[in-house]
C-alpha cells in the first residue's frame, strides 16, 4: 500500500462504491491497490484534479481502475463521464460543483414560484 494514503483513507475511498471502479464499474480487488497490471488494480482518483485545484479530502477521492484513472488524466469525474459517450457507470457520482450547481438551480426555481404567486398587495383578500 501506498504511504500517501492510509489504510482507513483507502478502506474509505474503495467503500464509497463497494469496490468498483467509479466511472466504468469494473471490480476492483482490495488487495491490488497501485499494482499496475494485475487483476482488479486501481488507485485512487481525485475527482478534481490536484493540477486543478483539488485536495486530498475524503469527498474529493474516489477508487477508480487504473485504465481509467490513466485516461482521465486531468479532467474532472464529470468531464471524464461526459467524455464516455454518455455511458455512465451505474456507481458513479456527481462532482460537488455539480451537486452545487443544482442546489443552485433549484433556488432560482423556488425564489421563481414564491415571487409568481407572492399576493401582490395586503389590500387584496
Amino acid at each position: 500500500m501506498s504511504g500517501r494514503f492510509d489504510r482507513g483513507n483507502l478502506e474509505d475511498i474503495f467503500g464509497k462504491t463497494d469496490g468498483y471502479c467509479r466511472y466504468c464499474g469494473k471490480q476492483l480487488a482490495w488487495n491490488n491497490y497501485g499494482r499496475v497490471g494485475d487483476r482488479g488494480a486501481w488507485e485512487v482518483d481525485h475527482s478534481i484534479p490536484i493540477s486543478r485545484g483539488g485536495t486530498d479530502y475524503l469527498r474529493n477521492l474516489w477508487p477508480a481502475c487504473v485504465g481509467c484513472n490513466t485516461e482521465k488524466g486531468t479532467l474532472t469525474g464529470s468531464e471524464y463521464q461526459r467524455s464516455l459517450s454518455g455511458v455512465r457507470s451505474r456507481r458513479s457520482s456527481s462532482d460537488i460543483g455539480d451537486v452545487i450547481g443544482g442546489i443552485v438551480i433549484a433556488g432560482l426555481a423556488l425564489a421563481f414560484l414564491g415571487a409568481l404567486f407572492k399576493r401582490p398587495d395586503s389590500r387584496f383578500p
